[in-house]
This record gives C-alpha cells, structure tokens and sequence, in this order.
C-alpha cells in the first residue's frame, strides 16, 4: 500500500540542505557612466550583508559577495514565525536581500548586455 503523502520524507528534510550562506552575485551589464557607478555603490553600500562590492566599467560588471545567514530573532513570535514556514517560504525570506539588491541595480540606467 502507498504512504500517505504526508508521511513522505522529502531530500531536503532528510538531508537536512539549505542555502548557501555566503554568496557571489554577478550581473552583466551596461553601468554607462561613472555617475552611474555611483549611484550603484552608494545603493549597494548601504545594504545589510553584503561585504563586497564590485562596479567594474570596463567589464560591464556588478558584483557583490555577501553573508545571507538568517539573523538572530529577538521574540518567541519570531521564533515561531520561522519555523511554522515551509522550507520555500524561508528560502524566499532569505533571498529577500539579494532580491532588493537586483532591484536596484536595475532600477538604475543600467542596460543588460547582449551576448
């Protein structure tokens, strides 16, 4: 007889996976002019996580490296926030920062190159 499905162990569960803390972004594109550089790093700067950042103009690159680790949580509701949340809604809660980053980034006069 087949298990119920929510008997079912899934990999991640039984692996115990999750996402990478620290990571590397890079995005190809156009930054057009230093004063855009600029805009790119002051945005970039202020963000929580990232410990790197690189505008490079020559190479039509943006790359940031950062510590996406889920912070300390201060309240018992957090807690119990957090963990009520399936394994997709914590990465989606995770991915939140780099999200914003890209936002951003393309918000700017930035143009995605061709290849």
């Amino acid at each position: 007889m087949k298990e119920p499905m929510m008997r079912r162990r899934t990999l991640m569960l039984c692996e115990k996976l999750s996402l990478p803390s620290f990571q590397v972004i890079e995005i190809n594109a156009d930054v057009g002019c230093v004063a855009c550089q600029d805009r790119v790093s002051k945005i970039v700067s202020k963000m929580t996580g990232i410990e790197e950042y690189v505008v490079d103009l020559k190479k039509k690159l943006v790359m940031a490296r950062g510590d996406f680790r889920p912070r300390l949580v201060s309240s018992q509701q957090q807690v119990k926030d957090v963990v009520s949340q399936t394994p997709s809604q914590n990465a989606k809660r995770l991915l939140r920062p780099l999200k914003i980053f890209l936002r951003s980034i393309f918000s700017l006069c930035l143009r995605p190159t061709t290849l």
